[in-house]
Formats: structure tokens, C-alpha cells, sequence
């Protein structure tokens, strides 16, 4: 908060300019919840393919880019004035992907997609809700079925928070 002179019957005046990071140091650490009731996607590893011409060109899988594009959509939607964490601050993450249940469901889902995979479509969110997920210093992934009472709907539910200085 910067104070000053004001203008006018040169009588002095307080006025008051706070900034966006004066107003949310002033609130603690931030955090956010992020809800998408689709079906996970975990990152598929990037192709390369040989041209006609004999160049390589790499790219990633339709699916992968897609379900990015579509977890930065919820983002925005959700968190619409949200600035994201600067480079420098250290942040938590949790996340949890709720799978549609096999015919023949197990207690847990120990098979693929590998949990950390998941993780990694949170590239999605550079420059949105941080500027670089190399800001990521503790990350906890869990896998789940879903159920049908709509308690635990497939979908993804993540939990940003900044770490206390």
C-alpha cells in the first residue's frame, strides 16, 4: 500500500494504491480447486515421423493435446480472475483422477495409465495457474475408481496450494 499526496484544494489527501500483490499477500497463502467431470486422459509420449522428404518431425498424440487443451478450458472457465503464481514460489499439488470402473473392478486400479503420467498433462496449466510447473516441489497423484452415486464422478480433481514461506 503506497500513500501520497492528492490533488486539489492543496489541501493533502490520503490516498491509497493497492496492488494485486499487496491485496493477496495480505490473505496468506493462495490455493485453488479445479473439478473436470471428464474422462482422464494421462500425457501419451510425444511421435516422430519420417516426411516424404525425409525430415523428422515430432508431435504430440491428437488425444493428449485435446484433453490439455480441454483441462486449460476448465481452468479458465473456474478460476477466471486467477493470476498465476510467479517463478520462484514453491507450490503443492494433489491430484486425483477418478477412472470408470472396469466390468470387472478391482479395489485399486493398479494397472495403466501410470499415475504419473496423469501429473504431466498439468503442463497444461503453465502459464495459467503457474508460470512453469518446475514450481511443483511436492506432487501426490492418486488413482481411484469411480462410483455411481456421484460422489466420486470420473473426472479430475486438483488442489494447487503455495507453500508457507
Amino acid at each position: 500500500t503506497r500513500t501520497g499526496a492528492g490533488e486539489g484544494s492543496g489541501a493533502m489527501k490520503q490516498q491509497t494504491v493497492t496492488t494485486r500483490a499487496a491485496m493477496l499477500a495480505a490473505v496468506g497463502p493462495r490455493q485453488f480447486f479445479l473439478r473436470v467431470t471428464v474422462s482422464p486422459v494421462a500425457k501419451g509420449r510425444a511421435r516422430t515421423v519420417r516426411t516424404k522428404t525425409g525430415a523428422s518431425r515430432t508431435y504430440t498424440p491428437t488425444r493428449t493435446r485435446d484433453a490439455e487443451n480441454l483441462l486449460a478450458l476448465a481452468f479458465k472457465e473456474q478460476h477466471r480472475s486467477w493470476v498465476p503464481w510467479p517463478k520462484g514460489v514453491a507450490l503443492a499439488l494433489e491430484v486425483t483422477v477418478y477412472l470408470k470402473p472396469p466390468k470387472r473392478a478391482k479395489e485399486y486400479p493398479t494397472g495403466r495409465p501410470d499415475a504419473d503420467n496423469f501429473l504431466k498433462m498439468l503442463d497444461a496449466l503453465n502459464g495459467l495457474a503457474w508460470a512453469d510447473d518446475s514450481q511443483i516441489v511436492m506432487a501426490t497423484v492418486r488413482k481411484w475408481y469411480a462410483d455411481d452415486s456421484g460422489e466420486r464422478p470420473v473426472g479430475w480433481v486438483i488442489r494447487a496450494r503455495e507453500l508457507s514461506r
